[in-house]
């Protein structure tokens, strides 16, 4: 059976799926399996937009999102290699509205 952190992660990232849905611009995504990538979900969008997002929900330990440096910087390299990808940071806290950082708009 998966970790805690793995499923509340998992809950996250169906979650904002369904909030794009919900806008009406969805065309087609979904989760990368088991979150191998640096990103964690894709979607097309209605003006053909390409999106890959890397989702962080709050952690059990501290009750914050967190994404290491290295990571981080990762998720960085990855938007400036790949700019017909549209790459954003999607942080998660229970009760609040996700914050999400468009990287490729500010590379």
């Amino acid at each position: 059976m998966p970790n805690r952190s793995y499923q509340k992660g998992r809950g996250f990232e169906y979650r904002w799926l369904e909030r794009i849905k919900g806008t009406g611009k969805l065309v087609r995504g979904e989760r990368f399996y088991a979150s191998k990538g640096i990103t964690d979900v894709w979607y097309y969008l209605t003006d053909k937009s390409y999106h890959e997002d890397q989702c962080k929900y709050t952690s059990i330990h501290n009750n914050k999102p967190y994404i290491s440096e290295e990571e981080f910087l990762d998720l960085i390299q990855y938007a400036m290699d790949n700019p017909n990808i549209i790459v954003s940071l999607v942080s998660g806290v229970s009760r609040k509205e996700p914050m999400v950082w468009n990287l490729s708009k500010n590379i």
